[in-house]
């Protein structure tokens, strides 16, 4: 894939973004890389003087172009997802909210622990969840164009 890159694959691996896989966009081609715990585990084997016969077959293809990514200039980090900041747009989610009953319950419910899975029954319970997933991506676009334009990464919006 070449520049300029499809807001919308950015998108797309933003919402997968958790703790256990980091993602890195090419600046110079707008491929976007995954590298998993077990992708690390794996490099951290060869760095140390493993055998690439000792690496799964299905990732042996996969590594060469992850070694060096972290050092790397030309591939950079996506948004993690503590720069992503699920809880606040779940807050602008709820304040976005008409109905000031429903905005209520649902500002009592994601404070303290387990917010996260209360709002998530909350949306089911309420049958809200359109709005929720269409609210929550065009957040995680506005947070990709932000990216991207700080980046100086030409985009596209299909």
């Amino acid at each position: 894939m070449g520049l300029p890159v499809k807001l919308s694959l950015v998108v797309e691996e933003l919402e997968m973004r958790h703790d256990l896989i980091d993602a890195y966009i090419n600046r110079e081609t707008g491929e976007t890389i995954i590298v998993t715990e077990d992708d690390k585990f794996a490099l951290r084997q060869l760095e140390d003087g493993g055998d690439i016969e000792d690496v799964p077959e299905w990732q042996r293809d996969y590594l060469p172009k992850l070694q060096g990514i972290e050092e790397s200039e030309v591939y950079i980090p996506l948004p993690s997802k503590f720069e992503i900041h699920e809880y606040d747009i779940m807050r602008r989610f709820i304040r976005s909210l008409e109905d000031d009953a429903l905005r209520g319950i649902m500002e009592d419910l994601i404070r303290g622990s387990g917010a996260f899975r209360r709002f998530r029954d909350a949306v089911q319970r309420y049958r809200i969840g359109n709005k929720w997933w269409q609210y929550r991506s065009e957040a995680l676009k506005q947070i990709a164009i932000r990216f991207l334009d700080s980046e100086g990464i030409p985009w596209v919006d299909e």
